[in-house]
């Protein structure tokens, strides 16, 4: 036994000797096996490995968050970058090959369908797992783009009352990154209605032309997206709805498949709907007497684009989305989503021209004067909707 421990006390002593003289991490002149970064399963045993490095994906809606995906070999300084809501699971589901062999090229960034969005750097865009496609990348590789609600409202209080609570209860204000509302002929009322439900309050004293007020809030927004909705109109959808309308017509806007998308409910409306009191069950008048109203058949034909099929197409199956171009969609003040920069290029120096103008009325201009809205060749989608008009 006195042999025995001697003898492993040797062993010590040449172990340390080795380790400390030896460069660091050069196991090979030492004799020994270099771990494999790759088999390391966890992150702090991966840290303590001079060869080898931890790859973390970095999370862009939670702060100072991050969580280990494997063990890379120093060498390769690829990085990965996964949106909070996807798991790495997913990343991998229906992938043949090992994770560092997609860790070849520049930053890429896909999608999968309108939700499970994300984004990472160094990969093959020809690996993408089964129904990812490429998408533009965000700088913070965020996924949701930011979207500003835009209000106005000029004395209708309890209208905007009632719209405020919908907003709230349905979801709509939490979900939203920006709530800004322009007061016609602002007063301290009004003002302090809008701070109740945390909006920035914009205005003028007097009563100014809607598509100045459209365009100051554009402005004043600092969202990529804007929805705009005047005083009167409330919610009528659950938050898991609204979530899934508005994040499919982002797709939509994003996909360049569509330029507005409309979100006035396509079975609650609310009144009055004038398209519905003009030509049902007469649909084929609106060619001779207003064409560009033909998109609003939708609210009462279940299949449009079996009737009217060279008008109506289907740019989404799952929600249901039809588009139709411009010519035969009109512009209306209902909600509404569109790009910010999209509002900027084709009507700020409108708006901002006819804000003197008393006499205007901006439907009226947008839609009987062809070369503003109807003969631009915009492509209008519109779904299930999920505002109805309430008067009050």
């Amino acid at each position: 036994p006195k042999y025995v421990a001697i003898s492993l006390i040797l062993v010590a002593v040449n172990l340390t000797i080795w380790t400390t003289f030896l460069p660091n991490g050069n196991w090979r002149e030492r004799g020994l096996r270099e771990t494999s970064c790759s088999e390391i399963l966890s992150q702090s045993l991966c840290e303590s490995q001079p060869h080898c490095r931890p790859l973390l994906a970095n999370l862009c809606h939670s702060t100072n968050s991050s969580f280990f995906l494997g063990c890379l070999p120093k060498k390769d300084t690829s990085k990965l970058s996964i949106d909070a809501n996807i798991s790495f699971k997913e990343l991998l589901k229906n992938q043949s090959r090992s994770f560092q062999d997609h860790l070849t090229l520049n930053k890429t960034c896909a999608r999968q369908g309108h939700r499970s969005q994300f984004y990472f750097e160094s990969i093959q865009p020809t690996d993408l797992p089964v129904g990812w496609q490429l998408d533009s990348c965000s700088e913070c590789f965020d996924f949701r783009p930011k979207i500003a609600l835009i209000a106005l409202v000029w004395n209708e209080l309890d209208s905007l009352t009632n719209s405020l609570r919908t907003w709230k209860q349905g979801g709509l204000l939490d979900y939203v990154d920006e709530r800004i509302i322009f007061i016609q002929e602002t007063n301290h009322y009004k003002e302090d209605l809008a701070a109740d439900y945390n909006f920035q309050a914009v205005g003028t004293t007097e009563n100014t032309q809607i598509a100045y007020a459209i365009d100051k809030l554009v402005e004043t927004a600092e969202s990529d997206f804007v929805l705009f909705l005047e005083k009167d109109w409330a919610l009528v959808e659950p938050p898991v709805v609204m979530k899934q309308q508005l994040e499919a017509g982002l797709q939509l806007l994003r996909d360049g498949k569509a330029d507005v998308v409309k979100y006035r409910s396509r079975h609650n409306a609310g009144a009055p709907n004038f398209a519905q009191g003009f030509f049902k069950n007469q649909e084929d008048r609106v060619y001779a007497q207003q064409a560009n109203l033909l998109c609003n058949l939708y609210h009462w034909i279940d299949d449009p684009e079996l009737r009217y099929p060279d008008k109506f197409k289907k740019c989404m199956e799952e929600p249901l989305f039809y588009c139709v171009d411009s010519y035969f969609c009109n512009w209306t003040n209902n909600p509404i989503l569109f790009k910010r920069s999209w509002w900027k290029k084709h009507f700020a120096r409108i708006a901002q021209a006819l804000k003197q103008n008393d006499k205007h009325d901006w439907e009226e201009t947008m839609n009987f004067d062809y070369s503003v809205w109807n003969n631009r060749g915009f492509i209008v989608a519109q779904g299930n909707g999920l505002f109805t008009h309430q008067e009050i």
